[in-house]
């Protein structure tokens, strides 16, 4: 039996959980759950949201994700979408599913879904006052610091630092010209304004294509044809103190005309001899390019 408080032992001892509450990554063998709960890291930019819990609620003043209990009359799917609507007023589709763990409290026990979702631009929250003080978007490293539920922090640590490779897809797309599409990163949703490849983290359940594909619809709205497997470079992520290992593909836009999303401000489409011309995140992004 895989007891997920063993690889967070310096953390739950810190706070004094360790003897209140478990989290399992299999079913125990005596578990008798009270209720089901769903939760979903809903994601912007590298942060997801948290919400304050009013003074009222169990477990006042912390934080957690959107999240309550499944009635008996739905399914978690339609469970997850309807908290999400009750509590931040987003309408969402197509959510990622993640996993389920079992929480152990010594006064009952609940099975806890884990779902997730990227957003691709900053939405407008509107709060349910009666449940909720404020909400904040904090990225997974800084989260770890806030007043947080009990099981929160374990599965903060489960999604984003054991299970959820730190891998990404790039594309290195080239035109007519043979010129190499270049975009530059909006200051407001990134540490700098510098230039990269379109492309991004592979999610939960992806594989690399899938991820490449997805990323440009989200980044570019076009539609790509992948024609070769590129080369692979690396780059540190300041803000969780994290490396990624980049994978990048040759391709061809087939489709569609270059829209940009909130996440940059420009593209051009520069000549390979004049890219280093552009400031990028690492050197190694230069010596990626086929």
């Amino acid at each position: 039996m895989y007891k997920y408080s063993n690889i967070l032992s310096k953390k739950v001892s810190e706070i004094n959980l360790i003897s209140i509450t478990m989290i399992y990554l299999e079913k125990p063998a005596v578990f008798n759950p009270k209720f089901t709960i769903v939760s979903c890291f809903l994601e912007y930019n590298g942060s997801f949201l948290l919400l304050l819990r009013q003074d009222h609620k169990s477990e006042p003043n912390t934080y957690w994700v959107p999240a309550w209990k499944v009635w008996e009359w739905e399914n978690i799917d339609d469970a997850m979408l309807r908290e999400l609507y009750e509590e931040t007023w987003l309408k969402l589709e197509k959510l990622v599913y993640f996993k389920e763990v079992f929480v152990c409290y010594p006064e009952y026990e609940f099975i806890y879904h884990i779902y997730h979702k990227k957003l691709t631009k900053m939405p407008e929250i509107i709060l349910d006052s009666t449940e909720h003080k404020s909400y904040i978007w904090r990225s997974p490293k800084d989260s770890l610091d806030e007043n947080l539920i009990p099981e929160l922090w374990a599965c903060i640590k489960l999604f984003y630092s054991i299970t959820r490779p730190t891998k990404a897809v790039k594309a290195v797309i080239t035109n007519e010209l043979n010129e190499i599409l270049l975009l530059q990163r909006n200051p407001k949703t990134a540490d700098l304004d510098n230039w990269d490849f379109p492309g991004g983290l592979i999610e939960y359940g992806e594989d690399e294509k899938s991820a490449l594909i997805r990323e440009l619809e989200e980044e570019l709205n076009v539609k790509i044809n992948i024609i070769s497997l590129g080369k692979k470079w690396h780059f540190f992520r300041p803000k969780d103190g994290q490396w990624v290992d980049v994978q990048n593909y040759n391709c061809k836009i087939s489709e569609g005309n270059i829209l940009l999303s909130e996440e940059h401000i420009a593209f051009k489409w520069v000549e390979k001899l004049k890219i280093r011309e552009y400031p990028v995140k690492d050197d190694s992004f230069y010596d990626a390019i086929s």
